[in-house]
């Protein structure tokens, strides 16, 4: 997966393009949720802290390891861009 994060923080042209380039089938993990870019100024942890305040639906992958892995479907996160952007139709 290429990684497009920069400094700058991405338009709003390219992150609803971003967002409709989003599998609704697919899951995401918080780094790649990052990766993509379509959340404005959003780290991993900052994604972590979405999922453990219960802003973001996530399911837990993978058992019997020390720290649980996060995974978003690509329907869930669409639907919470849209709510937090209102720019993403």
């Amino acid at each position: 997966m290429k990684n497009i994060t920069s400094n700058k923080l991405p338009t709003q042209e390219q992150v609803v393009r971003r967002v409709k380039a989003l599998v609704d089938s697919q899951w995401y993990t918080p780094k790649e949720i990052e990766q993509l870019g379509v959340i404005i100024g959003g780290t991993h942890w900052y994604i972590y802290r979405l999922i453990k305040r219960g802003l973001l639906e996530a399911v837990t992958a993978g058992g019997g390891t020390d720290r649980p892995r996060y995974k978003v479907s690509g329907k869930v996160l669409k639907k919470f861009l849209r709510e937090r952007y209102p720019f993403i139709k």
